[in-house]
């Protein structure tokens, strides 16, 4: 099962752009809602146009891959010049699909003048390097799906949980560390 994709195209971006004005003054509280919603169509929609034009292989695709939004992007809270911070996550070998559609999406999202944070991995892989890497750790605790397979995302985050749950007081005392040694330097 996939998230629905949205039926636009490019001139229904610009759109969304001019939809999303603000009165000033602009308070970043009542801006990141907002924001965010912009962002998810934004992207929903770069990725429908990106699946169109990669044409048979798009379904396959739709069915193998996950977009998912993390940390900020993650929570909802897309302030206006942050940067977006997603994965793709695949099911499967990586193989040339899989590497031209990320290539096509990831200039198709800078075009637009996003900055971008963005892998693409393996639900082990995403959980692997964030038991390597408190901050990578700490920023997957907050995702969600914006496109793609929901039976991927499920596996993901299924995965993620138990790791979570198992690795819980040795993760968080890796991420409290580094304020902690910094104030003993400092």
């Amino acid at each position: 099962q996939s998230v629905p994709l949205p039926r636009c195209d490019s001139q229904c971006i610009q759109h969304e752009f001019c939809a999303a004005t603000f009165e000033p003054p602009l308070k970043l509280s009542r801006t990141k809602e907002p924001m965010s919603d912009l962002v998810d169509n934004i992207i929903r929609l770069l990725y429908s146009q990106v699946l169109k034009e990669m044409g048979p292989a798009g379904d396959e695709i739709n069915s193998r891959v996950a977009l998912v939004f993390h940390g900020g992007c993650g929570r909802r809270e897309f302030a206006p010049y942050s940067d977006i911070d997603f994965m793709a996550l695949y099911r499967g070998q990586m193989d040339a699909t899989i590497e031209e559609f990320a290539r096509k999406l990831t200039q198709s999202i800078f075009d637009t003048g996003f900055q971008l944070g963005f892998s693409i991995r393996t639900p082990r892989q995403a959980c692997s390097m964030a038991l390597e890497d408190p901050s990578i750790f700490s920023s997957l605790t907050e995702t969600r799906i914006i496109g793609g397979s929901t039976d991927l995302y499920a596996n993901y985050m299924s995965r993620f949980r138990r790791i979570e749950g198992r690795r819980a007081t040795h993760i968080i005392r890796a991420i409290v560390a580094p304020p902690d040694a910094e104030r003993q330097t400092f």
